[in-house]
């Protein structure tokens, strides 16, 4: 029987995120170090995945007719999003990649972290569609 070794997972997890050169603009809170040193690398290894994921859902169509009116478009990207089981579908393919330490810090403020990340998630589809 393989005997769990959590420090190894963890490892293995951090060596998948891909390196990003975030410039440090002075003091920061801890809600945003873990943002950005946490996750942003998850997001970034996540991408194709993410826009794979999205692109698939039935009824995504009616929003991306709205591509080429930015506001428009971030709006409807923002509105599809709030449907609670895609909503944690997305959410999960970010946790997936949080090691025990990293979900523990989660934990602790996981309403904020969570806002950031579903943020992040409206960002990222709407730049990058």
């Amino acid at each position: 029987m393989v005997e769990y070794n959590e420090c190894r997972e963890d490892k293995a997890l951090k060596e998948l995120r891909p390196e990003l050169y975030i410039i440090d603009e002075g003091s920061k809170t801890e809600i945003e170090t873990f943002q950005n040193e946490t996750l942003r690398p998850i997001f970034k290894l996540q991408h194709n995945l993410l826009m794979d994921f999205i692109q698939a859902q039935p009824n995504f169509d009616a929003v991306q007719k709205y591509k080429d009116k930015r506001v428009v478009f971030f709006e409807r990207i923002r509105i599809y999003l709030q449907q609670p089981l895609l909503k944690g579908i997305l959410l999960g393919m970010i946790l997936g990649y949080l090691t025990s330490d990293e979900l523990q810090i989660f934990n602790q403020n996981s309403k904020e972290y969570k806002k950031r990340i579903h943020q992040m998630l409206i960002q990222r589809f709407s730049d990058s569609l």
